[in-house]
């Protein structure tokens, strides 16, 4: 609590909007452009704003929604699956060339549903709070830890400044959840940012990065375009003006 408002709450209302209004501008932008890096990153951002939308509604009781689920749980990593799969589309991964990267964005909807099982029998019938830590642990390890290996890997073989944006916006998210992670296992009220914060800035931080990745590649089109335009122009002043010559000469 900060003055008597909590801070962690107005922080998740503030991304959760932000959020929102940047699922609609990148789905409509995927309207238009019809390419399948928007497509995967709009179904991602609503998929996050579920997630984001159920904390604000439900910020102090969240476990006690579909608690023999674990909702809270469920939808994140439902997040962090579409996270994945947004990944893997926009660095069009190839089987021979991004090896583990590849098997690593196929094999993780398997690892996160077979996780959210366990999860779901651990939360009903067992009483075991360590095996609970255990694979919440685990699945967050094989998540934040070892997408940032692949992450490095990706990125080292694509230089352009296009990839580079990404390649921010993602090493934001992956250092703000294992922050948010860590917080969240150890010291989950000892600080007045708490872990859902972290990861909320997570989020924010990842579409500030995504969209200024839009905004350079459209500048990119659009200055080729222009710079084969003026191409096209000159080599038709070229044509008239031989055009022009040859007539003279006649």
């Amino acid at each position: 609590m900060l003055n008597g408002v909590n801070l962690n709450y107005f922080i998740v209302l503030m991304v959760t909007g932000a959020v929102l209004l940047a699922a609609i501008y990148h789905t409509i932008l995927y309207l238009h452009r019809r390419t399948k890096m928007l497509q995967a990153y709009s179904a991602y951002l609503w998929t996050t704003f579920l997630y984001c939308g159920f904390r604000s509604v439900y910020f102090f009781d969240s476990g006690s929604v579909l608690s023999f689920i674990n909702l809270d749980e469920v939808l994140q990593m439902i997040a962090f699956i579409f996270y994945i799969r947004f990944g893997a589309t926009v660095f069009a991964l190839q089987k021979h060339t991004d090896k583990f990267a590849f098997y690593f964005a196929v094999n993780t909807p398997v690892v996160v549903l077979t996780y959210l099982t366990v999860n779901s029998y651990l939360v009903n019938f067992s009483e075991s709070e360590t095996l609970y830590l255990i694979a919440k642990i685990s699945v967050r390890v094989y998540l934040l830890c070892i997408g940032f290996f692949m992450l490095l890997v990706i990125v080292g073989r694509r230089r352009s400044v296009f990839f580079r944006y990404l390649a921010a916006g993602m090493i934001s998210i992956i250092l703000c959840g294992l922050i948010s992670s860590v917080l969240n296992v150890f010291a989950p009220d000892h600080f007045v940012l708490g872990a859902i914060s972290w990861l909320m800035f997570g989020f924010f931080l990842d579409v500030i990065f995504f969209s200024a990745a839009i905004g350079f590649q459209i500048k990119t089109e659009h200055d080729e375009k222009e710079e084969s335009l003026k191409e096209l122009l000159k080599k038709e002043a070229e044509l008239q003006q031989r055009e022009m010559e040859r007539f003279r000469v006649n």
